[in-house]
């Protein structure tokens, strides 16, 4: 379930990277407009999200936590997918960037929380290696939706990925063991 929903982590962080051309063209904005505004939204959504989320996660639980940020990454792909202008998708952007920027480090605690010792550097490396694969599955999955049904498109998988894992995680996911010890009226 972490490995899947680190591929989608990858795919979300780089959609920008695959419309970013098309809205140069199709909003007229330049070049810099798009590098700078809405790619900086993205990363200064995720510096907000591994701080905040983390700290979330401490507080309400780990599980709980993940599956917000899964949400924001619903929410932030789905409106990414009807902006129309620069505002508008610099706002979503940093709402994905939210749900990024904390899916990799709780994902890391909960696999290191449940894999047994001798195999948990490993167990984390493999579900963290998915965040480049997600990406690289985009670039291609792109080269062939962007032309047939557009750019909106993109964000629309973007957004249908994370609804499907939230359901998922939702019911399968287990709390991290080491926050369940902690709080044990959490239960």
């Amino acid at each position: 379930l972490m490995k899947f929903i680190m591929l989608v982590n990858g795919y979300d962080q780089q959609t920008m990277s695959f419309v970013a051309p098309v809205l140069i063209t199709e909003w007229g904005v330049d070049r810099s407009v798009i590098s700078y505004y809405v790619l900086s939204a993205s990363m200064v959504g995720m510096a907000i999200g591994s701080i905040g989320l983390g700290w979330l996660g401490d507080r309400i639980g780990r599980r709980k936590s993940y599956i917000v940020c899964i949400a924001f990454l619903f929410i932030g792909s789905l409106l990414s997918a009807y902006s129309n202008n620069v505002v508008e998708i610099v706002t979503w952007r940093l709402v994905t960037g939210i749900g990024l920027g904390g899916v990799t480090p709780l994902c890391a605690t909960l696999v290191s929380e449940w894999t047994p010792r001798h195999v948990r550097s490993v167990a984390v490396a493999c579900a963290v290696v998915a965040v480049p694969l997600g990406g690289m599955l985009g670039a291609m999955v792109a080269q062939w939706i962007i032309p047939a049904y557009g750019w909106r498109m993109i964000f629309f998988i973007g957004a249908a990925l994370p609804l499907f894992f939230f359901v998922v995680a939702w019911f399968l996911l287990p709390e991290s063991p080491r926050f369940l010890a902690q709080h044990p009226a959490g239960r």
